[in-house]
């Protein structure tokens, strides 16, 4: 994973928010509205004793097959181990990357290209390729630099919840639940 694949820029409390927007250097952003959704959810199962395969798929023995006592002790540890999670509600609407940042736009604000993805190592033109090779203190520098450029202060990484809340886009929180907004 791109680690600038994150960048988000919040959105303007003044007027309402455009439902995306590009930057100056045609970086493009798509708005994402607040909401609610249930995080750390861990629901284990005992896997089904009559079933044919079980993971690694084989076919189970005779000798494999569970009694009671296994089918206990399986319950217990899923009970023991299941969380329901928590929820977590992001109350303000921020941008986020529609895609991540490209090797040319890292380049555009960057003056280099870090990536070990590009000339032979690529097909293509590797511009247009997500940018590699970047840990966390490069992100912020990518930010601090972009913000100067941009003269401003929106932009930002986006936090562990809301990376998660703009991937689900809408879609289950988990089995059997969907995300409130």
């Amino acid at each position: 994973m791109s680690l600038l694949g994150i960048l988000a820029a919040t959105a303007a409390a003044t007027a309402p928010p455009s439902p995306a927007l590009t930057n100056s250097i045609g970086m493009g952003f798509v708005l994402v509205q607040p909401g609610s959704m249930q995080v750390g959810v861990f629901q284990p199962r005992c896997p089904d004793p009559n079933a044919k395969t079980i993971y690694p798929p084989q076919r189970m023995t005779p000798e494999a097959q569970w009694n009671d006592a296994d089918r206990q002790r399986c319950e217990q540890m899923v009970k023991r181990d299941s969380s329901a999670g928590f929820p977590v509600t992001l109350p303000k609407a921020f941008y986020v990357g529609r895609y991540e940042v490209t090797q040319g736009e890292w380049r555009k604000v960057m003056g280099t290209n870090p990536s070990t993805f590009q000339g032979a190592k690529a097909e293509g033109d590797s511009d247009r390729r997500p940018v590699d090779s970047v840990g966390w203190a490069d992100a912020q520098a990518f930010v601090a630099r972009l913000n100067a450029l941009e003269h401003t202060r929106s932009y930002r990484l986006a936090t562990e919840f809301e990376w998660e809340y703009a991937c689900r886009a809408g879609g289950p929180a988990h089995p059997g639940r969907r995300m409130q907004s």
